[in-house]
């Protein structure tokens, strides 16, 4: 056994690989593993978990110390060797298809090749040319190499191969849970679900979690010691889980659409209100004449989640200082008046400013120096094209690490990727243009107030991908001029 580094075309698919048939060479290998690789007789999943590969591979970069390639050594005389793959296929299959989509554009569907091509434009350095591996010469391959296979892919074995772990045991690898964790196995004896099942959410743990760690509803359900509830702190639990599957179904909202904001002023205060709960800060008013006008209360700025926040975007920048004047402007004079007709049409005065917040925001990033096309050169037409684009650079998870390790937006890798990937900034910019442009549209002060919040979120992300991407050009270039050692 040895550890050595390859060039991408000295490695071979293994043609005899026993996740799939038998195929005739290397592209019939490849469309097998493409076609069938994932275990499944159905090609569409298979397809479709060998692209999700791809793709955390191409965006992340691939992790190739963690879980090494395992090959056989096919000496050639008077050659470089070739090395078989015999653990690793997928992997192998993913990053040839990145080095090289045209061999294999003929075993891919359209969609899915268009789909190689875009992670090879935005993401070209994250493509290996040479691999790490570890070899075995043929003689070994009976003994040693069988045996690291079989407990790899055989299961559990009773103990020598690999166990599973239990969703509890990944949600504690991924330090999550807290209060939710505390709190889930209780909630489920008493009502026959999790927090995430009983909302609604059963496929949204880590929105679930994010909420209920909200310091406003910490400060609510106000648990002593999370690990041994009292029926009271129960019962308060019980109740912010029912507020909520309400909100989210009446409008139509997902929980990871939900901010510490809007669930305060949403959730929290109407269920203090109701009861005069004195906990926390935010206290219903005394008089009882106000009363309708609190529990009426909507966000009361446009952009507030992002906006009081206001180190984390770029002043310095000239380029965005058209935009950075008006997101300052509308966080400081939009707020929105308490009667309910007064703030309908406060909010239709403002909400044409929502297009020209990604205008302006597309104009900065373009000035300084993001790469995305912006269809037909101008950021006044095609937003939803030109958006798109730069959203996809959003997406970048060494960027995505890097406003977690700041604490921007949210305070884990999880949740920041969450945030960005679920927020359709291209859709929010087509609703407020139509909002916009078609009078009462959207009727809705809530839905208009989310437009600026996803707006204002698109402008501070796109302000710290250009201080993210100056960081790494810096550091490149330090690198460049530093004598090596």
């Amino acid at each position: 056994m040895n550890r050595i580094t390859v060039d991408i075309n000295q490695v071979l698919l293994w043609e005899s690989n026993p996740r799939v048939d038998a195929a005739e060479g290397q592209l019939d290998e490849l469309k097998k593993i493409y076609d069938s690789g994932g275990g499944e007789l159905n090609p569409e999943k298979s397809r479709r978990q060998l692209m999700k590969l791809l793709d955390s591979i191409a965006t992340k970069g691939y992790q190739n110390e963690v879980d090494p390639i395992l090959a056989v050594e096919m000496p050639e005389a008077g050659h470089p060797s070739k090395y078989v793959v015999h653990d690793g296929n997928r992997r192998v299959s993913a990053i040839k298809l990145l080095s090289d989509p045209e061999t294999y554009k003929g075993i891919l569907d359209k969609k899915d090749y268009q789909s190689v091509k875009e992670r090879i434009q935005h993401y070209a350095y994250n493509i290996p040319s040479k691999l790490e591996i570890v070899t075995f010469r043929e003689t070994e391959e009976e003994e040693e190499l069988k045996n690291i296979i079989e407990r790899k892919h055989n299961g559990a074995l009773d103990g020598q191969g690999t166990v599973k772990w239990t969703p509890q045991a990944k949600t504690r690898f991924l330090g999550r849970g807290d209060l939710v964790d505390a709190i889930d196995e209780r909630f489920k004896k008493e009502t026959g679900q999790t927090l995430a099942e009983y909302i609604g959410e059963k496929n949204n743990i880590t929105s679930t979690r994010r909420v209920f760690g909200y310091k406003t509803v910490k400060e609510y359900v106000a648990a002593e010691n999370p690990k041994d509830l009292t029926d009271e702190e129960l019962r308060r639990v019980r109740e912010v889980a029912d507020k909520l599957k309400k909100h989210v179904s009446e409008n139509d909202k997902r929980l990871s659409r939900l901010y510490a904001g809007e669930v305060e002023q949403k959730i929290i205060r109407p269920l203090k209100a109701a009861k005069g709960n004195s906990k926390g800060k935010s206290n219903p008013p005394k008089d009882p004449s106000a009363m309708d006008d609190y529990n009426q209360s909507l966000i009361s700025r446009p952009g507030y989640r992002y906006l009081s926040h206001e180190d984390w975007f770029d002043y310095d920048n000239e380029h965005f200082t058209a935009v950075n004047t008006l997101l300052k402007g509308l966080h400081n004079y939009g707020k929105l008046p308490k009667d309910p007709k007064a703030r309908m049409e406060k909010a239709f005065l403002l909400v044409p400013s929502v297009r020209v917040i990604y205008e302006l925001t597309l104009q900065g990033g373009i000035n300084s120096g993001l790469h995305f096309k912006l269809e037909k050169g101008s950021v006044s037409t095609n937003h939803k094209i030109n958006v798109g684009r730069l959203h996809k650079l959003l997406k970048d998870n060494h960027f995505i690490t890097y406003l977690s390790d700041k604490k921007i937006i949210e305070n884990s890798f999880v949740e920041t990727r969450s945030v960005i990937t679920r927020t359709n900034f291209a859709d929010s910019v087509e609703r407020s243009e139509t909002t916009s442009h078609k009078s009462m549209k959207y009727d809705n002060v809530d839905t208009m107030m989310t437009l600026f919040e996803e707006a204002a979120l698109f402008a501070l992300l796109t302000e710290q991908l250009v201080g993210y991407t100056n960081t790494q050009t810096s550091a490149d270039e330090s690198d460049a001029i530093s004598p090596s050692k």
